[in-house]
């Protein structure tokens, strides 16, 4: 390793090997362990990533983390409070992988979205600050999420964690010595220097799918989080000239890095196929994405369910917004209808949704117009609104110099 070479020297004198193992991450059946493990290798040999202790307000979450949806904002205090029962090791965190922020827009785009996500989630996460992300986490999102809950003091009722209603470090602190000095101080990060993902924008998937195996991270993936990596990867696998997708491929990809069944991927991917709202945008998923990222809970909606929407005899642009609500009312579910061992929702069963284009349809049809005209009518009001704000703003800068 020469750290007297620039950048752009270590970049091109490890971009042999390293397109090679992108090359051989994306034929089937690749190893993501073995060859993640290589990609880390070949970067410490010619000085692209180094370990640095980072505090947590300084470390955001990639936004490719979890196929786009970044979070699993509901896993967050679930997280910590395993911390709480269990102790913190730092052993388990010696995999911690992130990116550097990119420089200038790019970086500041990422900042965004993270600002963003932090907004929508009601409290449940730490707020983030113009220009205090160094770093863009890859793996061990969820930890470093739930350092960041305890250093803001997120609102919470769990006696375990919080004191007058929000999550107390010093209590957690006093539980347990390793988990505080990971709250105070954050924890070790390998991380990479930020022109290694513009040069190979696959080496984030690649590290991502060869944390989640050994470890199991997949087992926070969501049916949602899968469904975002569907679309994803399918994005990434369609042919550019005739657009067609090989699905079965896509489940095979998505197969290797979530821990959710063959059977299930199947039927997420045919959710995806013919009810999420297509691919870009996916407007369908997007909408219930947005709704579950402001509920403390949400009820994972069983795989069959999901997949007997696909089924319904609807072409793909008409009750969209019914079959959006739908599926927010499965996830919103409260514990009287919170059903199976999996802890899914069986607000709906498979066969209530074939119904809706059966005997239900004229029903499921009336019910997506109420909504029609509610947004139209919700849209028009607020331009109301924003007429008589230009009114009111117009009377008063006309007022102004003769009130002074």
């Amino acid at each position: 390793m020469n750290l007297e070479k620039s950048i752009e020297d270590r970049v091109e004198a490890a971009r042999e090997a390293m397109q090679d193992i992108m090359r051989r991450f994306s034929l089937p059946g690749a190893k993501p362990v073995s060859l993640r493990d290589e990609a880390y290798a070949v970067l410490e040999r010619h000085g692209l990533c180094y370990v640095a202790c980072v505090m947590n307000e300084q470390v955001g979450t990639h936004p490719r983390n979890r196929g786009g949806i970044i979070l699993e904002i509901q896993n967050v205090i679930l997280k910590l409070h395993k911390f709480a029962k269990n102790r913190f090791s730092f052993d388990e965190c010696a995999r911690a992988c992130a990116v550097e922020r990119p420089h200038g827009c790019l970086g500041n785009q990422y900042e965004k979205v993270v600002q963003a996500l932090a907004m929508k989630a009601n409290g449940q996460l730490m707020p983030v600050a113009n220009g205090s992300l160094r770093i863009f986490s890859i793996t061990c999102s969820h930890t470093k999420e739930a350092l960041r809950a305890a250093v803001w003091g997120v609102p919470c009722e769990d006696p375990e964690l919080s004191q007058n209603g929000f999550v107390s470090k010093a209590l957690l602190a006093e539980k347990d010595e390793a988990l505080g000095k990971a709250i105070a101080h954050g924890i070790s990060w390998r991380i990479i220097k930020w022109p290694c993902e513009k040069v190979w924008p696959g080496l984030i998937d690649l590290i991502i799918q060869g944390d989640n195996l050994p470890f199991a991270a997949a087992k926070l993936d969501t049916p949602l989080s899968i469904c975002w990596r569907i679309v994803e990867t399918a994005k990434q696998r369609m042919d550019r000239s005739t657009h067609e997708i090989p699905w079965s491929i896509v489940a095979e990809d998505v197969g290797r890095a979530v821990s959710a069944s063959e059977e299930d991927i199947a039927s997420y991917v045919e959710f995806v196929r013919h009810s999420s709202g297509g691919l870009d945008p996916p407007h369908v998923l997007r909408d219930v994405d947005e709704f579950v990222k402001t509920r403390r809970r949400a009820r994972d909606p069983p795989a069959k369910v999901l997949e007997r929407f696909s089924s319904l005899d609807f072409p793909p642009n008409v009750c969209v917004l019914w079959r959006g609500a739908a599926i927010k009312a499965l996830m919103a579910a409260t514990e009287a209808v919170h059903g199976n061992a999996k802890g899914e929702s069986k607000y709906f069963s498979p066969n209530d949704i074939s119904l809706m284009s059966g005997s239900y349809r004229q029903y499921v049809l009336q019910a997506d117009e109420i909504l029609k005209q509610a947004c139209i009518s919700l849209v028009s009001s607020f331009h109301l609104f924003l007429c008589v704000y230009e009114h009111v703003c117009s009377l008063f800068s006309f007022f102004i110099p003769f009130l002074s």
